[in-house]
């Protein structure tokens, strides 16, 4: 398999070519020799007629030779024709059987046919004619322009027949007295004058393939110069420089489209690098301050000796602080299978309504969440679900005053899941943000329960990414000082 499109290109364009040169040149070939065919049949059907015209000078009687007994007879009357009286009737019981051949010619009749039978002058396209005249009974009576001898051929119904005999072409007819007149010529000077052309063909065919194959050669140099650029461009795009894009008015319409593709495929590849370094940079920092602080306990417990319950404390922040990375790894781990499409999660049929009951349950402080739950069921993975709605319950009593309220209801096509804390709320500006990772708006939303799970900045990440997984939407609505409010969409069951 030749992997060079270029080269399967410029194969396909020979083939092509030849294809269609060499079908042209047939055609001519073809053409040209039916048109001198057809003209040599002209030349033989003139000098046919000349001979027929020659023929019919003599009359039937001449043709058919001399009565019987008459002194011209060479040899005596013919077997089985009666001599003297009643001569011209047939024998008794031969009435119905087949003709008596012709008697011979006489001799001076014979030597004026013999004198006057004779070609046209030689034609242009046939200069080395020959022809061939039988009596009746198949006894020739003239031949010329050819050595070998020829036997009489069959005429159709005295119809004209042009036909091929060997390497010449010969037409037949049926002359006066039954005679059968055979005129022919050899296939040479067709030959000849084909020569010259099928040559030219030849060499105008080659001249039109390269040329062809050179013109080939040159679009699709053309053509491949603008994926040449948009090689160029992509390959130096690197992590530190992705900002280079191609430029859509220096390429061919017909490659507009891809160019479009790749420019946005480089916005995103850019976006997802800008993202990544960022998370790396969050995710270091979020590490960081919790390892300083297991460094920090850990050197100054062992800096001296000091009481038992001074080594109770140091180690209660070292195992506050451990759960708080666990939290924070599993966490990352999380997002990072959302970034991969969370591989391995199966979809299965989950009742929506029985899932936040349980996960309520989870919680020490959940008389304070207010229940709406109506049943309700989705297509989607239970696990994942489930930590949507932890986290939000989660976030909720973290930083809610009064409680949270926790709602599942059917809308139509879709389930709706909503969790409303009677806090602080957020500010308009950091509403747009607070779906971002590592975004926490502290200062907005001061935390009332430092039990509850959180404190990473990721928590609405992590229900942004299962909502998406799901084919769904999260949104939220806020009034400072007032309440916020979280609404999940989900497909139902019977539209998932």
């Amino acid at each position: 398999m030749i992997r060079s499109l270029r080269l399967r290109l410029l194969l396909w364009s020979a083939l092509v070519l030849l294809a269609t040169v060499g079908g042209f040149g047939w055609f001519i070939h073809w053409s040209v020799l039916l048109s001198l065919e057809a003209e040599l049949d002209s030349e033989l059907e003139k000098s046919a007629a000349a001979l027929d015209a020659t023929l019919r000078l003599f009359s039937s009687r001449e043709l058919s030779g001399p009565p019987p007994g008459s002194e011209f007879m060479e040899g005596g009357p013919p077997p089985g024709r009666p001599f003297g009286k009643g001569k011209d009737r047939p024998p008794p019981g031969s009435q119905g059987k087949a003709p008596l051949p012709p008697l011979p010619l006489r001799p001076a009749v014979r030597n004026r046919v013999m004198a006057e039978l004779k070609l046209p002058p030689k034609s242009r396209i046939s200069p080395e004619q020959y022809f061939a005249i039988w009596m009746p009974d198949g006894t020739l009576l003239k031949q010329e322009g050819i050595d070998e001898e020829i036997d009489m051929p069959e005429t159709a119904g005295g119809a004209a027949t042009f036909a091929k005999y060997g390497h010449n072409r010969e037409m037949v007819i049926r002359g006066p007295g039954l005679t059968t007149v055979l005129v022919g010529t050899p296939l040479e000077p067709i030959n000849r004058r084909l020569d010259p052309i099928d040559r030219n063909l030849a060499l105008a065919g080659c001249a039109i393939v390269a040329l062809g194959l050179i013109g080939q050669w040159w679009i699709s140099r053309q053509i491949f110069k603008p994926l040449a650029t948009i090689a160029r461009t992509a390959s130096e795009l690197t992590a530190t420089s992705l900002g280079g894009r191609i430029d859509e008015k220096s390429v061919d319409l017909e490659l507009t489209d891809l160019v479009k593709v790749l420019n946005k495929t480089f916005d995103r590849l850019e976006i997802a690098f800008k993202k990544q370094a960022t998370f790396t940079a969050d995710a270091s920092h979020e590490l960081r301050t919790p390892l300083a602080v297991l460094r920090g306990q850990a050197e100054l417990a062992l800096s001296r000796p000091r009481q038992p319950e001074e080594y109770v404390r140091s180690l209660s922040i070292i195992v506050d602080t451990s759960a708080r990375m666990t939290d924070l790894v599993e966490r990352l781990l999380t997002l990072a299978r959302a970034d991969a499409e969370f591989p391995g999660h199966e979809h299965k049929a989950v009742n929506l309504a029985e899932l936040a009951t349980a996960v309520l349950a989870d919680f020490p402080n959940s008389h304070s969440v207010e229940q709406a739950i109506r049943p309700v069921q989705v297509l989607g993975d239970p696990l994942l679900l489930r930590q949507l709605i932890q986290n939000l319950v989660a976030n909720g009593l973290a930083y809610g005053k009064t409680g949270v309220r926790l709602s599942t209801r059917t809308d139509g096509a879709s389930v709706i899941l909503k969790v409303r804390d009677k806090g602080p709320g957020i500010s308009p500006e950091d509403l747009p943000r607070i779906f971002d990772r590592f975004f926490r708006a502290d200062k907005a939303r001061v935390r009332t329960n430092t039990q509850s799970p959180g404190g990473t900045g990721l928590g609405l990440s992590i229900c942004r990414e299962i909502v998406l997984r799901h084919g769904g939407s999260i949104t939220c609505r806020s009034v400072p000082g007032k309440e916020t409010l979280f609404r999940v969409e989900l497909p139902s069951l019977a539209e998932g």
